[in-house]
């Protein structure tokens, strides 16, 4: 086997090794894609709950946060996010383009109250 040879041979493994990378790649991503999927399912499902729950006992959110610092604030899909803990994406793509947090408040006269199952409404005209 000449250099010429071992050279070649050598450019193919790296090659198929570079391949195998972007495959491995591709993949982690799909398994995030998936776990992300069934993350979103199984709060969706919790949200349904809760809200069934509110819409049950009539519910506010002063009555859900006694303390006064209620921050609900409303995704234009209709997510809710309490304004604790890590900012969902949704806002961060808001914030991001420039629109105020504000924005988003939870305001009782422009949102439906929730339905079992399904997320805040805009109410409309």
């Amino acid at each position: 086997m000449d250099s010429s040879e071992i050279l070649r041979r050598y450019q193919a493994i790296q090659d198929e090794q570079k391949r195998l990378e972007a495959l491995q790649q591709e993949l982690l991503a799909m398994a995030e894609e998936v776990e992300h999927a069934q993350e979103t399912r199984e709060r969706r499902a919790g949200i349904g709950s809760v809200n069934e729950l509110v819409e049950r006992f009539g519910l506010n959110p002063s009555e859900l946060y006694p303390k006064g610092d209620c921050e609900l604030y409303v995704g234009p899909w209709g997510e809710v996010w309490d304004g604790r803990g890590m900012i969902p994406d949704w806002m961060r793509r808001a914030l991001r383009a420039g629109k105020p947090k504000q924005d988003f408040r939870y305001d009782p006269e422009k949102h439906f109250p929730p339905e079992p199952g399904k997320p805040l409404r805009l109410r409309r005209g």
